[in-house]
């Protein structure tokens, strides 16, 4: 509402105007407030769809290690904090490295004492996710058709999972996105 929300609104028609048309965005603190007004609910309400398939699959351990590359403003994030029992524990770690981290370390804290959130603020080009022990989920979440080496980024994720671990890239539903995804997922 008011003035604020004006504000908010038109940084994201500008933002989402220079990305149709194949621009860079700078997530600068106000464009990631706009992005998680906007994208926060539909990417919380996607990871639990996910999680829901890996539960029946019974691929989602009670207790997780969890690595959230291009986490963004944290729906995902959050999603999976409020999927998962109160009594499950989760090692959660989120490679972020804009401004968006801000806005997803203010909303980290209201997970509960059960997840043990990291914020890595690097790019994913430059985290070694084979450092420390195998995760049990990666999760790409609107983020590979932003790397420089979408492949070589989830390659070494692969690497680094646990035996029974899983690896969840979600892209958008428009045409680019889906055909970057499925060649990301092809070469991998």
């Amino acid at each position: 509402d008011g003035e604020s929300g004006d504000r908010l609104r038109e940084r994201l028609r500008e933002v989402k105007e220079h990305y149709l048309h194949g621009g860079a965005v700078d997530y600068d603190y106000e464009t990631a407030l706009a992005y998680a007004v906007y994208h926060l609910p539909g990417y919380y309400a996607s990871v639990g769809y996910v999680l829901d398939e890996l539960a029946r699959g019974e691929r989602l351990p009670h207790d997780l290690r969890v690595l959230d590359v291009g986490a963004g403003v944290g729906g995902p994030a959050l999603g999976l904090a409020d999927y998962l029992p109160t009594d499950a524990l989760v090692d959660y770690h989120a490679v972020e490295p804009a401004a968006a981290a801000d806005v997803l370390e203010s909303l980290l804290e209201g997970t509960g004492k059960n997840v043990h959130p990291t914020v890595h603020r690097e790019t994913a080009e430059a985290f070694d996710p084979a450092h420390g022990d195998p995760w049990d989920l990666v999760l790409f979440s609107n983020v590979l058709s932003e790397l420089d080496d979408p492949a070589g980024v989830v390659s070494l994720a692969v690497d680094a999972l646990a035996e029974d671990g899983s690896v969840v890239a979600l892209a958008p539903a428009d045409r680019n996105t889906a055909k970057h995804l499925r060649t990301v997922e092809l070469t991998v």
